[in-house]
């Protein structure tokens, strides 16, 4: 990555007035069409950051209609210069879709990206995965489902579409029909089987939900600690959400029964995480340390920087 770029990517957005923004967004554009594909996408996250999230415009309180006009052309500006790109460089426009799991459902952006997910799937554009568009779909158009049981999508052949689904039922309140922010029991079951048939949608439908309270009506690390448990393969490697082994590592942080159960359960690495997440002088820590200081290569000497079980604490 080069100075110029660098320089680019820490910019403070939030000081940007109107003219620098236009600079701004032409200066980050251009490098879209560099040789380096951690470049391109690099480009591609801070235009998106720029477009959907982090542009102000002054007096947006006075004149909202503006604004949203503003905010229509910025957005197709974007989806322009990145499909123009595409061309030249396959990477362009997965790597734009990706970034819709995060950015671009506030309106109004799905007024325009809809039309255009639509449009790209049926083009069917060489090196454009449809998977990547029907996720970004999904997640942009707010998915809602009020029908029994959960929707089709749920049982997708799609891990990534199937985890978009799931991410889209968390970020729309699934499973709190009385608006209270807490999780259905009920649904908690529904969601254990099918995650133990097929893994990947609890940790993206957790990723997504508003049940981080402190009462969401579950215990989150019971819950996928029972599922680590009993699961008899492990998560797909493509799921661009935090799935449930990320997720247990932070809830069991601190936490050493918790963390002897992953151990037990065969999750070294995930206990690893865990018991480091707090610090090398965490309870949980020192007595992980003593189990583990008398295998053959202890996990320290290869995980997290540590050398040696000095760092443990005393």
């Amino acid at each position: 990555m080069d100075a110029a770029f660098r320089a680019l990517r820490e910019t403070p957005l939030h000081r940007l007035t109107p003219a620098e923004w236009e600079a701004w967004y032409s200066c980050v554009a251009a490098y879209l069409d560099h040789f380096d594909p951690e470049t391109r996408a690099s480009a591609v996250e801070r235009l998106m950051m720029g477009v959907f999230g982090a542009e102000r415009l002054p007096n947006a309180r006075e004149d909202l209609a503006a604004v949203d006009a503003h905010r229509r052309r910025r957005a197709a500006w974007l989806l322009d210069e990145t499909e123009s790109t595409h061309a030249r460089h396959p990477d362009i426009l997965p790597t734009l879709l990706r970034g819709l799991s995060w950015h671009s459902d506030d309106p109004p952006f799905p007024e325009v990206l809809l039309p255009w997910l639509r449009d790209l799937r049926a083009r069917a554009l060489p090196g454009v995965p449809d998977e990547l568009a029907e996720g970004a779909e999904v997640l942009v158009s707010r998915l809602a489902w009020d029908g029994p049981g959960l929707p089709p999508g749920i049982d997708h052949p799609s891990d990534w579409v199937r985890g978009c689904v799931a991410c889209a039922l968390g970020r729309g309140d699934f499973g709190d029909p009385e608006g209270n922010g807490r999780l259905d029991p009920g649904i908690v079951t529904v969601l254990t089987e099918i995650e133990l048939a097929r893994p990947g949608i609890v940790g993206p439908f957790w990723s997504g939900c508003s049940y981080f309270g402190e009462d969401p009506g579950i215990d989150p690390l019971a819950w996928m600690l029972d599922i680590i448990e009993r699961r008899r393969s492990p998560e797909p490697a493509i799921l661009f959400f935090n799935g449930i082994d990320f997720h247990v590592h932070e809830l069991a942080a601190g936490n050493p029964e918790a963390i002897r159960r992953l151990e037990q359960a065969g999750h070294l690495d995930i206990a690893i995480e865990a018991a480091v997440e707090l610090g090398a002088r965490s309870r949980a820590w020192r007595p992980c340390c003593a189990n583990w200081r008398q295998t053959p290569t202890p996990p320290w000497r290869t995980r997290h920087g540590c050398t040696s079980p000095s760092t443990t604490g005393r």
